[in-house]
């Protein structure tokens, strides 16, 4: 049950980190748009400009640890 409640909680975190990412790129999108970026070009700035999702999401997650699921 410890396991099962482990994993879900994780992907709960991992949702939202998803999610909360995606809202910075998308802020990053409408920055470079509204300072007269095409939208696709505003796209790939903000992507290259945030950095490397997956070792963004890595970092996160080493962070987060599972110690108080133990407590």
């Amino acid at each position: 049950m410890k396991r099962l409640f482990r994993y879900l909680l994780t992907r709960h975190f991992e949702t939202n980190l998803e999610a909360e990412i995606q809202a910075h790129i998308d802020e990053k999108i409408e920055a470079h748009v509204a300072a007269g970026l095409p939208v696709e070009e505003a796209r790939e700035r903000a992507i290259r400009e945030f950095g490397n999702r997956t070792q963004l999401m890595e970092s996160c997650r080493e962070s987060w640890g599972t110690a108080f699921l133990d407590q």
